[in-house]
């Protein structure tokens, strides 16, 4: 007996379980004329149409309820939120750095301690410039809860404006303290050259 090509067909299948997806969203449907479901879109809220950040629509790949997901993504909000506040603070404090670094590198011009010097203000520069970006950043963050939530912003500008007041208060106090010392001083001098 002599075969051919084409006398015995082989054929193989494998059956392979499809992995189960579980997908879990939160998003509006988009329906066809017929009323089927076609797809999904970002739900806009109808009250801040032209938001762009009023706009909810994420899926997931795990199996969580509908409030699951709206404390997912509270929780990313919070994280956001926390991480802009931090760089916009960093932001104001580099920025009133950068109004008051040149006075710490006109220190540096003078001859022999003008690098030790120039150290000594651009770090004691550094604090305060701290502190004024601070008390600026605080009171950013006063005036925008002050619009959505009055029960935050009030006591967070009643914390700036008695700062400043404090802050006035001592000002005011050492340059007396310092006009005083020059009375005295001049004072001495005054005796000294009429004896």
């Amino acid at each position: 007996w002599v075969s051919t090509p084409g006398d015995f067909r082989w054929s193989w299948s494998r059956k392979v379980k499809a992995p189960t997806l579980v997908y879990s969203g939160i998003a509006e449907q988009i329906k066809n004329s017929d009323g089927r479901t076609t797809g999904f879109k970002e739900w806009v809220n109808p009250d801040y149409d032209d938001c762009s950040y009023c706009k909810i629509g994420d899926f997931y790949n795990e199996d969580l309820s509908g409030q699951e997901i709206l404390d997912k993504l509270e929780a990313e909000n919070t994280v956001l939120t926390w991480v802009l506040r931090f760089v916009g603070w960093l932001l104001v404090w580099f920025g009133c750095q950068l109004c008051f670094a040149p006075i710490a590198a006109a220190s540096t011009l003078i001859p022999v301690v003008g690098d030790f010097i120039g150290g000594v203000v651009g770090s004691i520069l550094c604090c305060m410039t701290c502190m004024c970006g601070t008390a600026i950043a605080v009171m950013v963050m006063g005036i925008a809860w002050l619009i959505y939530r009055p029960l935050i912003g009030v006591p967070l500008l009643l914390v700036c404006c008695l700062g400043t007041v404090a802050t006035a208060f001592l000002v005011m106090k050492q340059k007396k303290k310092r006009d005083a010392l020059n009375k005295r001083y001049d004072a001495v001098d005054n005796g000294a050259t009429n004896q």
